[in-house]
């Protein structure tokens, strides 16, 4: 065989090699960005639960700062039921609501 023929099948499997490395990237980097796509979706549930769960402190904390668990705890030992402000606001507001459906 002649010194043109090596380079003419040289260059035909170097193309073809290309041409299926190029194939196989494609595919690997198809699976990659799907799987970022996932990872972007639990990373937003992951976020939107942080928020709930950082709103949730927020209302426990304010409970306890307001005095509402000392509260609870003292009409609990001595028997006696008191309305709270939240209760009161709550039955203000179904008030409000049914004056404002008649």
């Amino acid at each position: 065989m002649n010194d043109v023929l090596y380079t003419n099948l040289f260059f035909s499997i170097t193309a073809l090699a290309v041409v299926v490395f190029t194939v196989f990237l494609c595919i690997a980097a198809y699976h990659v960005i799907k799987a970022l796509r996932v990872l972007r979706r639990i990373l937003d549930r992951i976020d939107a639960g942080a928020d709930v769960i950082a709103g949730d402190v927020r209302s426990v904390r304010a409970f306890f700062a307001e005095g509402g668990f000392l509260r609870r705890l003292v009409s609990l030992l001595t028997g006696r039921e008191g309305r709270s402000r939240e209760h009161r606001t709550r039955e203000r507001r179904k008030q409000d609501l049914k004056t404002s459906d008649e």
